[in-house]
């Protein structure tokens, strides 16, 4: 009893770093281009209650459900929702994924749990991402989830573990398609991890001053297989459980019971752009060189992140993996990060789930070690310090990343970033609407190089009636006329006699739009907005 409360004082500890970590400030980064995509499409269930899923874009439609509860409960519709509203829902889920520790514990050990449960909270890359609008945090908790309810099936061979493990992986299938990616890795890792006998690499025996095997601290023996304790039909009940937790939430909860269809569809257009891209493509090391040295720029001022420490441990992890749970986690993490790294198209929140994986087997490592040092009280004393440095520096590294320079583009996890300046154009959009003689109904023309704009549909979502143009807009030209600045260059002669430019917003790296307004609509205005720099 007393260690079952030392290890839930320890995972509530846990779970407030996690949470102060990534709930506070989320409103202050500018909107990326993707959160912009997933912003739109929310508010499109939000305000018609349908969903339907499209093979070629967008992923799976948990993430949009997820946020769905807070925007409820705020009563917000789409206009007025305000980015940290959406970014509440994976904020709030990665800190909660340590919760599904507690599957796994006996499997581990509690002391790596705990220790685990520490990496996950403080992780920067983990951090960093959970608080952006994206899938891949929800996809790690729920590929977390599935690994915990698995556990525990094995261990207990009943229905409502194989219905939860089953609800697990439809909720990763209906995330993003990459879950495959993850599924068809977890096959060989339990072939491998119900082998008997150490890793080859595992035991110390025979080598002086060697690790020792060290059991966990409540011993679980090799598992039984769900097959043999009940026959196929538990893993058949949690098969059918998974396809139908995929189809329900694909089918928009079957608003489009037919669209689940296109899901197999979907891999032609993702392989296409996995080994064609060239916006995205990156050396085959990218995803290890993100966690173990993360850094852009040359200057000394440019921030150096790394999960090094984390990496460290995990190698121990790996080398001393004896017990069927760590074996299994083991293999499954190492294929996920070949089988990513392997891919050109990468984009750096991919390294979520791996990250997940190697953060367990990190605890395991840390766990090997306090063991071993409880020998002498000194070099329990060590490990301890050593790990609270390690964690520490983890946890400042999070705090750098998301408060310092989370708008900075010198900061290695801000990918693509969104110009800050790009909320002056709504602010700018907003006032000049507001004095319109049409109010919200105002004509406003944007003008790209291409038919990707994001996130200027989110910025401009309270403007109803915006057209957007590849290339010039046509003539006459509204009252509010953002164009690209190479676009803009071409219209400044004929834009000039009728529309004031109010200067130039960043939108992205070498990116930036000039806004022309009517010379009559901006007098209006008591006061000119400060122009764009």
């Amino acid at each position: 009893m007393i260690r079952a409360a030392v290890f839930g004082v320890g995972l509530a500890v846990a779970l407030a770093a996690a949470l102060w970590l990534r709930l506070p400030g989320l409103d202050e980064r500018p909107v990326h281009a993707d959160e912009s995509v997933h912003f739109v499409k929310t508010g499109e269930l939000l305000e018609h209650g349908r969903y339907e899923y499209d093979p070629s874009e967008y992923h799976g439609p948990t993430l949009y459900y997820a946020a769905l509860p807070i925007l409820f409960a705020r009563r917000l519709s789409y206009e007025s929702a305000r980015p940290r509203d959406y970014r509440l829902a994976p904020a709030l889920c990665g800190a909660l994924m340590l919760l599904c520790l507690g599957l796994l514990a006996d499997g581990l050990g509690r002391r790596a749990s705990l220790a685990a449960a520490a990496l996950l909270a403080l992780s920067p890359v983990l951090v960093f991402y959970s608080r952006a609008y994206i899938q891949e945090t929800l996809l790690a908790v729920f590929t977390l989830l599935a690994v915990g309810c698995g556990w525990r099936l094995t261990r207990r061979p009943c229905r409502a573990w194989a219905v939860a493990t089953g609800v697990a992986v439809g909720l990763m299938l209906a995330t993003k398609e990459t879950a495959v990616l993850s599924l068809l890795c977890a096959a060989p890792a339990v072939w491998f991890a119900r082998r008997s006998g150490p890793l080859p690499c595992a035991a110390g025996e025979g080598r002086g001053g060697g690790l020792p095997e060290i059991a966990p601290d409540d011993p679980a023996p090799l598992p039984a297989s769900p097959r043999s304790a009940g026959g196929g039909g538990l893993i058949a009940l949690s098969a059918a459980c998974a396809l139908a937790t995929a189809w329900l939430f694909l089918s928009g909860w079957f608003t489009a019971p037919l669209a689940p269809l296109g899901y197999l569809h979907s891999f032609a257009p993702w392989l296409h752009r996995a080994g064609d891209a060239e916006l995205h493509r990156h050396p085959v090391w990218y995803y290890e060189a993100l966690l173990v040295w993360a850094r852009r720029g040359t200057g000394a001022r440019s921030p150096v992140m790394t999960e090094g420490f984390t990496v460290a441990f995990a190698v121990l992890g790996i080398a001393r993996a004896s017990r069927p749970l760590p074996r299994f986690l083991a293999v499954f993490t190492l294929l996920q990060l070949a089988a990513y790294s392997l891919i050109p198209y990468k984009t750096p929140w991919c390294v979520l789930t791996p990250l997940t994986g190697l953060a367990l087997l990190a605890g395991c490592g840390v766990q090997d070690v306090l063991l071993f040092a409880r020998r002498r009280w000194y070099l329990t004393a060590l490990g301890l310090l050593v790990f609270a440095a390690g964690a520490g520096h983890l946890g400042r590294e999070a705090w750098l990343a998301t408060r310092k320079y989370e708008q900075d583009d010198r900061n290695p996890y801000a990918y693509a970033p969104t110009a800050p300046d790009v909320a002056d154009v709504e602010d700018v959009v907003e006032r000049l609407l507001a004095v319109a003689p049409q109010g919200r109904d105002t004509v406003v023309q944007v003008s790209s190089l291409d038919d990707y704009c994001w996130p200027l549909p989110w910025y401009l979502r309270r403007a109803h009636n915006v057209g957007w143009y590849v290339g010039p807009p046509p003539e006459p030209f509204a009252p509010l006329v953002l164009a690209v600045a190479d676009v803009s260059k071409e219209l400044g002669a004929q834009l000039e006699t009728t529309h004031e430019s109010v200067g130039f917003y960043g939108l992205r790296r070498k990116l930036s739009y000039e806004l022309w307004v009517e010379k009559g609509l901006w007098r209006r205005l008591p006061t000119g907005p400060r122009p764009g720099a």
